[in-house]
C-alpha cells in the first residue's frame, strides 16, 4: 500500500532530522547566546512527536486494510490495473471473492 510507505518514509525523515538537531558536535548547537542548544532539542522533541503520531497513523491504516467494512453494494465494486478488487464508494481493497460479475 502506497499509503504505508509515505508514512514510513515521513516518519523516517522526521526521526532523522530530530536526530541530527539533538547532535552536540554541530557548530551551531555550541551554547552561546539564547542557548541554541535547548532551541535544537525543543525542535528534536517535536519531531520525535511527530513521527510518534505518523506511527499512530499508520498503525491504523493497517488495521483499517486487513479488515475492511464495506456494506457498499456489489455494482460500486470494481478492479484496479493491479487487479486488486475495490469499492469505488469508499476506496476500501476487497478480498477476491467480492470480486464484480464480470460483463459478457
Amino acid at each position: 500500500m502506497q499509503s504505508i510507505g509515505m508514512l514510513d518514509y515521513l516518519i523516517y525523515h522526521h526521526l532523522t532530522f530530530a536526530q541530527g538537531m539533538q547532535d552536540k558536535v554541530k557548530l551551531w548547537n555550541d551554547t552561546g547566546k539564547g542557548n541554541p542548544k535547548s532551541m535544537g532539542i525543543s525542535i528534536a522533541e517535536t519531531h520525535i512527536e511527530i513521527a510518534k503520531s505518523l506511527e499512530v497513523v499508520k498503525e491504523t491504516v493497517l488495521k483499517e486494510r486487513k479488515a475492511p467494512n464495506c456494506k457498499h453494494l456489489k455494482k460500486d465494486r470494481d478492479i484496479d490495473p493491479n487487479g486488486v478488487v475495490y469499492c469505488m464508494n469508499c476506496n476500501s481493497d476487497l478480498s477476491e471473492k467480492l470480486s464484480p460479475k464480470k460483463k459478457k
